[in-house]
């Protein structure tokens, strides 16, 4: 990272972090995916899965039906065709589980989308569930997107930054965007740190002009 650059972002990265992070564990932003009819499933199959102690068999097994759901071919158009019944959906549903042995409360759930002809919501189910179980466990995702690719030591100094910050353990995302001119963003949750150089300079701007 240029000079110019990594200096324009150091002076406003801690300050940005400080702020940012008070509010950056919030769950808003979940609790708002949950008042919304795939939430309200989502909410439902992992209290249930908690409760009966197998959340991390049917885990599995929701990514594991995921993986069928959007990589094989037409798999995903045919269930979700109107003139296909949910007693053939539950048909597919069972001969699926039963192969893979999936979880009994996970196959129940699954024939319930079908008795309900709720299964267009499930990609929105399982991001759900995913989000409910990364907070159960205190993960946070970030998702860092530059416009050239960040180098291992440039990688590890933001990371380390983050850490410090957060009291959470971070899984990180590394992503190429041309579109990002200079520096980076940086996105957990809801939130987002616009770190490019364009913004920074933007901001100093705006300070000097009020310190004029």
């Amino acid at each position: 990272m240029p000079l110019v650059m990594s200096s324009v972002l150091c002076y406003s990265i801690s300050k940005d972090l400080v702020k940012f992070y008070v509010r950056a564990m919030d769950s808003t932003h979940l609790d708002g995916q949950l008042a919304s009819l795939p939430g309200r499933y989502a909410r439902t199959l992992f209290e249930m899965g908690a409760e009966k102690g197998n959340d991390i068999k049917i885990h599995k097994d929701l990514d594991h039906f995921n993986e069928i759901y959007e990589t094989v071919d037409n798999f995903k158009s045919v269930l979700l065709n109107p003139s296909v019944r949910a007693e053939e959906q539950q048909a597919i549903m069972e001969e699926i589980a039963t192969k893979n042995q999936y979880e009994p409360l996970f196959i129940r759930f699954l024939l319930l989308l079908c008795e309900n002809r709720r299964l267009n919501l499930f990609s929105s189910i399982y991001d759900i569930f995913n989000a409910l179980i990364r907070h159960s466990k205190n993960i946070q995702e970030v998702d860092v997107i530059s416009g050239v690719e960040l180098d291992k030591d440039q990688q590890q100094k933001l990371q380390q930054m983050l850490v410090k910050k957060i009291a959470s353990h971070l899984v990180f995302k590394y992503e190429v965007d041309p579109q990002v001119l200079g520096g980076f963003l940086v996105k957990i949750g809801c939130h987002v740190i616009d770190l490019t150089v364009i913004n920074q300079i933007n901001i100093l701007a705006t300070e000097m002009k009020g310190n004029a």
